[in-house]
């Protein structure tokens, strides 16, 4: 857990480092952590509402060795500028009402993006493999969830492969937002 309010930007200078969770506490300062990649069998996010608006960054890149779940709450910013990668499905599930920011250069099989906002300021490809999803307000994850996703300038996403269900928005109760400020969406996915 990161936690605390010094010693606030740290760097991994450790090779082959694979991590259970990685969670910043709700009461945590801004962390800025770089560095040597990690792979990362657990989830990713906070262990509660921050009281006040707080942005972590991560600028290290990071393979999951699992489904992930990214749990960013109300208040809560996560930039993960590092470049993230999985072969799992489903790669990449957003929960909660907070901003969740992909900068890096992504490469994942599906994503849910479940509440709160979503920003893709670098590339990313959602390369399905067969049974993938790429759902944005996903209604039987998050009942009633609202999911916003932001394309901004010079960013790219690719949706390719093969998915069960490619760029739903609104599923099941859930609703949806998309928005592109710029960049590209590039939708050619093999069985549609």
């Amino acid at each position: 857990i990161f936690a605390g309010s010094t010693q606030l930007v740290n760097n991994n200078d450790l090779s082959g480092i694979t991590a259970g969770n990685f969670t910043f506490d709700s009461a945590a300062g801004a962390f800025v952590i770089s560095g040597n990649p990690i792979s990362l069998n657990g989830n990713l996010g906070f262990n509660g509402m921050p009281a006040t608006a707080v942005t972590q960054t991560v600028n290290l890149s990071i393979t999951f060795n699992a489904a992930e779940t990214i749990d960013v709450p109300t208040n809560a910013t996560l930039a993960l500028d590092g470049n993230l990668s999985s072969a799992f499905d489903p790669s990449l599930e957003k929960l909660d009402g907070g901003t969740l920011m992909l900068g890096g250069a992504n490469t994942l099989q599906s994503g849910d993006l479940d509440g709160g906002t979503t920003v893709i300021t670098g590339n990313t490809v959602f390369n399905g493999g067969g049974n993938s999803r790429l759902y944005v307000g996903n209604g039987d994850t998050v009942a009633n969830c609202n999911g916003t996703l932001i394309i901004q300038p010079g960013a790219n996403i690719s949706v390719t492969g093969n998915f069960a269900d490619s760029m739903v928005l609104g599923r099941d109760g859930g609703s949806a937002t998309v928005i592109q400020n710029g960049g590209t969406l590039s939708f050619n996915p093999n069985n549609v």
